[in-house]
């Protein structure tokens, strides 16, 4: 897309596959260099080399984002290494929780802290470099469940609406010094080891039903939102602030 990246440091949550993957390999194709966390070494490992096959430094740091420790050390080692972060794209998720049988509780705890505090505590962490330079952009990834009331996977819904809540009162606060917070609330999404990959086999009449209802026909692709993630973070959104951008091929259906 030519987004002119170059010069800036991505930091992506959650990139050992599918979305956040996706977004780390989007934003090192417009020229950003990126540092990558999640818990699984092997798996980042893997996108890491795919970076640098893009001909752009990269930094992988295995860290659970749901605990505070490992947020300031991943803040650490990134200003370590690169000597700023320009981008936040904060998309870890509690979702390998689901197809367990863990109790009520433990959903909520884990998307308060994974989903909810990674994403502020981050900015927080990274906001005072952002602000000496009058420059930075962050996004949240929420979810299309975090908009409407579905009647199930309560703590997962709950806690993306109140992301979307987050993201636009910390744009609020952040614009005077330059750094823009948006969100992105993407439908669902065909990947491996997803949600979906597994209702597909114990539910196919459910997936297919939801598939019909899109206007567009299907479930999306992790490439398709990381596209609008990088155009977000880029200087020819300079103008979207506070925003909560929809991607879902039409499968939101209300009207705001």
């Amino acid at each position: 897309m030519d987004l002119h990246l170059d010069g800036k440091v991505a930091l992506v949550t959650g990139a050992s596959r599918g979305l956040g993957r996706a977004t780390a390999l989007a934003l090192a194709r417009e020229g950003a260099d990126v540092v990558i966390a999640a818990r699984s070494q092997g798996p980042l490992d893997e996108v890491a080399e795919a970076v640098r096959r893009l001909g752009r430094r990269v930094l992988a740091v295995s860290a659970d984002v749901g605990n505070p420790e490992d947020r300031e050390q991943l803040a650490s080692h990134a200003m370590e290494f690169f000597g700023q972060v320009d981008v936040l794209v904060s998309n870890a998720t509690a979702l390998d929780l689901y197809g367990t049988d863990s109790p009520d509780r433990a959903f909520w705890d884990a998307h308060y802290n994974v989903d909810l505090l990674a994403a502020v505590h981050l900015t927080e962490l990274l906001a005072p470099g952002m602000r000496q330079r009058h420059s930075g952009a962050i996004v949240f990834v929420s979810s299309i469940s975090g908009k409407v009331g579905e009647g199930s996977d309560h703590a997962y819904g709950a806690l993306k609406a109140a992301l979307i809540a987050a993201g636009k009162t910390l744009a609020t606060a952040l614009a005077k010094d330059g750094i823009r917070v948006n969100v992105v609330a993407p439908g669902g999404m065909d990947e491996p080891g997803s949600e979906w990959e597994r209702l597909r086999t114990s539910d196919p009449a459910r997936v297919a039903a939801i598939e019909k209802s899109i206007p567009m026909g299907r479930l999306g692709r992790p490439d398709e939102v990381a596209d609008c993630i990088a155009f977000l973070v880029s200087e020819r959104a300079h103008w979207i602030v506070g925003h909560c951008l929809v991607v879902d091929g039409g499968q939101y259906p209300a009207v705001a």
